[in-house]
């Protein structure tokens, strides 16, 4: 499927960036980031529903 290798780099991009900004405490940047990661998550499909939908089209 094209874009799932992109998915899976945002992905774990969002978490690593996620953790650091949650580690350092600083509530301003992290909840802009957390506006923002809303709608890369939505940009960026979650990789976890991919196999759900080859199941789904298999049978």
């Amino acid at each position: 499927m094209p874009g799932q290798i992109e998915g899976y780099a945002a992905y774990l991009a969002l978490l690593a960036l996620n953790f650091t900004l949650y580690t350092a405490k600083n509530i301003g940047i992290y909840s802009l980031f957390y506006l923002y990661g809303g709608q890369l998550w939505d940009k960026f499909s979650p990789p976890h529903r991919i196999p759900l939908d080859i199941k789904a089209e298999a049978f």
